[in-house]
């Protein structure tokens, strides 16, 4: 180790084991020190490189900075700057009030989905006509239509949502759709019953305190299980975004990985952990997949990990 790394890397334990408040993503930085790089090798283009590093440094600086977040981020800007965010909320706007246009009736998500394709890499990262793509974390079933639009058909989007109360509104979405199929459950890495707290439309495991938060007992079940059930015969496509539970929900895919080698897109953004493991959940040795980073917000929310596979199902692998 050189001595600016050491010295640098001194600095930053001194400001964790001082701070009067939690430092999660300082902590886990520190703690994967020395595979920095070689996470970053992982990433097949400099657009991907580019925002590991941002996304590094901005949530580094968010816990030894006290500025306020936008005030650090007008100087310290991602690809989407605050000037270009506005004409994405116009446009978006524009949508929004159109017959048809969208099913969202959140700004930012249909800046996310509709403006910007997320999860999608335009020409290089789409499914294909005829593919299945199972979308885990539904949400209002926006990313679904999109991926229905893709494989057509003779293709078909499974769409899960575990939360009781939002599973009605994906039905009613999708139901212009019929290669859309809903499916009211959620994904772990074993089948387990777990709590969750319903914060408005988000669904998530509890932690904490929870006496001022509605929550509700959800089934969950492994995804390889899932796949196995319904005697799937393919799985192109797996789309993650489920509010932290992204890890054990990897987990219980495991088989389904191993076996299909679908492309997987999974949002690494809302734990501090996220980035170090699920590349790794996803392909531990490196031999399997390339992956990329792609950004769909201006804060340092929304990003997602493209795992792309380098080649598809492996025939008579176990």
């Amino acid at each position: 180790m050189s001595a600016r790394s050491d010295i640098l890397r001194l600095a930053l334990q001194v400001v964790e084991d001082t701070s009067e408040k939690p430092t999660p993503n300082l902590h886990q930085f520190l703690l994967h020190w020395n595979s920095i790089d070689e996470m970053e090798a992982r990433f097949t283009d400099d657009l991907s490189r580019s925002l590991f590093r941002w996304y590094m440094a901005v949530r580094l600086a968010s816990e030894m900075n006290e500025a306020n977040k936008f005030k650090r981020l007008r100087v310290f800007r991602g690809i989407h700057t605050e000037k270009r965010w506005q004409d994405y909320r116009e446009r978006a706007e524009t949508l929004m009030n159109t017959k048809d246009g969208t099913v969202s009736e959140n700004t930012d998500e249909v800046i996310e989905t509709n403006i910007l394709d997320g999860y999608i890499i335009k020409g290089e990262v789409e499914p294909r006509e005829g593919e299945v793509v199972l979308d885990i974390g539904s949400f209002n079933g926006n990313n679904a239509i999109q991926f229905s639009n893709y494989v057509g058909a003779t293709g078909r989007v499974y769409t899960f949502e575990p939360n009781p109360d939002l599973f009605p509104d994906v039905v009613k979405n999708c139901k212009p759709n019929p290669n859309i199929t809903p499916v009211n459950v959620g994904f772990a890495e074993a089948e387990k019953e777990v709590e969750f707290a319903l914060e408005g439309p988000r669904t998530r495991p509890v932690v904490g305190n929870v006496k001022k938060k509605k929550t509700r007992t959800l089934k969950l079940r492994r995804l390889d299980d899932f796949v196995e059930s319904e005697k799937l015969e393919r799985v192109d496509f797996l789309k993650f975004d489920i509010e932290g539970s992204e890890v054990p929900a990897l987990t219980g895919a495991a088989r389904t990985i191993r076996n299909f080698r679908p492309t997987c897109m999974v949002a690494i953004y809302h734990k501090p952990t996220d980035l170090y493991r699920i590349p790794k959940l996803i392909d531990p040795y490196g031999l399997w997949y390339d992956f990329k980073l792609r950004h769909y917000h201006w804060l340092p929310r929304e990003m997602v990990l493209f795992a792309i596979p380098k080649s598809q199902a492996v025939p008579g692998y176990p």
